[in-house]
């Protein structure tokens, strides 16, 4: 098979969808890749490393396309590739496809293989491919926060944390999965007061026995919500909302309870997701101002670390993406249930089931898709 690896194009994308390690494990395993031009220079990665890992130096994205397999990228397809893809050519990357009409339109029409990191899924539950870069993500929202909330960047004037004789800074935290957990970690080791919203009793119980003394976790209401809004510097979501939900974690209404100057960093930052007024912000265009509270949502926020993201999500995608050049994507899924979970589009179908709910389209039932040759 061939595998090509594109250089991202969303802004400050500096990650990349290969190592020079991947790359030899992939010829290794008698497969050819090609690394488009560059590909790796924002994660410190020549081309002349990826050629002695034995990958071919592409300088044409159009070409790299065309000849590829399968393309292994970071982040969903944009505009400018959309025409770039083919049929039956296997696409292996973050997706997100539920909120996005366009995209899909792009992967029906183009009878494209798309199989979403998102999406690929356990049978215990867990999200593989996700969990490095929720980690990441996590600890990059208590960062963020700390240097937002910096009178300089037009936040309230305060350090993130707690010096001898003044009040603690006041950070919450919605959701306690994987981001809120190492954001809650995070702040609270810098030994700010952390509030930890969470809706799941199995989980607020984990919370409760394993974060440090100075974070407390609670129960998700919106009285609970609205009441720790009033005490909050910092809100950070680390929820992941449902594209079909009708109502919000946090309204517009609900910011006058916030302190002038508070941070809001939305680490699952969507139009129409958890906080209401969160617009999908870019790292050359972070932040803006609603109602006197600073919005810091920016979604691809570990692209600005790539030097610690591309590493750590290539050792979690390689396995899965040797399996599915190895026996083709059909063979693959057939055999691998976390890998069959994270198909979105095959064949002209819709196969992820918040995709098709959402924008009115029949889902296709995966099976059917698996007969026949890979």
């Amino acid at each position: 098979m061939i595998i090509g690896i594109p250089r991202e194009i969303k802004d400050n994308e500096n990650r990349v969808g290969a190592t020079p390690e991947s790359v030899k494990a992939f010829c290794n395993s008698h497969h050819s890749v090609m690394v488009e031009a560059s590909a790796g220079a924002g994660s410190g990665i020549a081309d002349e490393d990826y050629e002695k890992a034995g990958g071919q130096i592409i300088d044409n994205k159009a070409k790299l396309f065309a000849q590829a397999d399968m393309i292994l990228k970071v982040r969903e397809p944009l505009p400018p590739e959309y025409d770039l893809l083919k049929e039956d050519q296997i696409l292996f990357a973050f997706i997100l496809p539920a909120r996005d009409k366009e995209l899909t339109r792009v992967l029906m029409d183009g009878k494209v293989a798309a199989i979403a990191y998102e999406e690929v899924k356990t049978d215990d539950g867990s999200l593989p491919l996700l969990a490095s870069m929720s980690r990441i993500a996590g600890k990059l929202g208590v960062i963020i926060g700390a240097q937002y909330l910096q009178k300089t960047q037009g936040g309230r004037g305060i350090l993130l944390g707690a010096v001898p004789g003044v009040e603690p800074t006041n950070v919450m935290i919605l959701g306690g999965g994987t981001v809120g957990t190492n954001a809650a970690i995070s702040a609270a080791s810098l030994d700010a007061q952390v509030a930890v919203m969470e809706i799941n009793q199995e989980r607020l119980e984990f919370l409760s026995e394993n974060l440090p003394p100075n974070a407390t976790a609670i129960m998700s209401t919106p009285a609970n919500i609205r009441e720790r809004l009033k005490e909050a510097d910092l809100l950070i979501n680390a929820t992941i909302f449902p594209a079909d939900a009708t109502t919000h974690l946090v309204t517009r209404d609900m910011l006058k309870l916030m302190k002038p100057g508070s941070l809001i960093v939305d680490i699952s930052a969507e139009a129409g997701g958890a906080i209401e007024t969160s617009v999908v912000g870019t790292h050359s265009n972070p932040t803006y101002e609603v109602d006197g509270i600073l919005h810091y949502c920016v979604q691809n926020m570990p692209g600005a670390v790539p030097r610690t993201a591309t590493p750590a999500l290539v050792s979690a995608v390689l396995p899965y993406a040797l399996e599915i050049a190895d026996k083709g994507w059909k063979r693959a899924l057939k055999e691998n249930s976390a890998l069959l979970r994270g198909l979105c589009f095959a064949d002209g179908s819709v196969t992820h089931s918040e995709t098709a709910k959402v924008q009115g389209l029949t889902l296709k039932e995966i099976p059917s898709l698996l007969m026949g040759k890979s």
